[in-house]
C-alpha cells in the first residue's frame, strides 16, 4: 500500500486498528440460548491510565484502580454492571479478563464471569 504523506498512513493505521479493534469486541460477547447467561471473554483494551493496587491486578475490584462497563437495554434501562480484573501487558496493552457481576436490577452480586439476562428484552 502506498501512502502520499505520513498523516495518511497514521490515519489508515488507526481506521484499521478501529476496525480490527471492534471486531475483536464483538467476538468476545457471548450469549448462551439455553439460559440466557450472557459473558464477555477476554477484551484487549490500549493506553490505560496507571493504576494502584494492593493487588497483583493494577485494576482489581477489591484493591485495586476501579475499571468498570454498564450493560443497558436498547431503552437506557442498566442492566448489570461488570467490575474488571486488568492485567497489565506489553504496553500500550491491557487485558480484560476477568470481573465480578453485579445484577442492577436487582442489586445483588451476580458472581464472577456471567450474567444472568434469560428475561425478554434484555
Amino acid at each position: 500500500m502506498f501512502w502520499h504523506s505520513p498523516l495518511q498512513a497514521l490515519r489508515q493505521a488507526g481506521a484499521a486498528w478501529r476496525r480490527s479493534s471492534s471486531r475483536g469486541v464483538l467476538n468476545a460477547v457471548k450469549l448462551s440460548p439455553a439460559d440466557g447467561q450472557f459473558r464477555i471473554e477476554k477484551i484487549q483494551g490500549m493506553s490505560l491510565p496507571e493504576a494502584k493496587s494492593t493487588t497483583s491486578f493494577p485494576y482489581d475490584p477489591d484493591g485495586g484502580g476501579k475499571l468498570w462497563t454498564i450493560l443497558k437495554k436498547a431503552g437506557g434501562t442498566e442492566l448489570c454492571r461488570l467490575d474488571w480484573y486488568v492485567e497489565k501487558l506489553e504496553p500500550p496493552l491491557w487485558l480484560l479478563g476477568t470481573y465480578k457481576a453485579k445484577d442492577l436490577r436487582t442489586g445483588k452480586d451476580a458472581g464472577v464471569g456471567q450474567v444472568p439476562l434469560a428475561e425478554p428484552g434484555n
